[in-house]
């Protein structure tokens, strides 16, 4: 997984949202609902949460480059079309 940016709101609430939820799954009461026969399967839930989340902010990081991108193309046009009317 590359290396995640939190440049917007909807972004870094997500990255809180996931560090809320992941310090409750990582509290006493929870650990003890596992403890001790299934704590694999504390782990593989722990996994779940944290790849849902990180996809998620990874899906809103994809968006805000490709808008970027779209946004410095037509910029680019935008000059190029004014540089082309204009008259020397």
């Amino acid at each position: 997984m590359k290396q995640l940016e939190f440049k917007t709101p909807q972004e870094r609430n997500l990255w809180c949202e996931l560090e809320s939820k992941l310090r409750i799954h990582n509290s006493f009461k929870v650990i003890n609902k596992y403890y001790p026969n299934k704590m694999d399967d504390w782990e593989n839930d722990k996994l779940i949460l944290k790849t849902q989340y990180l996809n998620m902010i990874e899906e809103l990081n994809k968006q805000r480059t490709e808008n970027k991108e779209n946004i410095l193309t037509s910029d680019k046009k935008n000059i190029w079309f004014k540089i082309k009317k204009f008259k020397w």
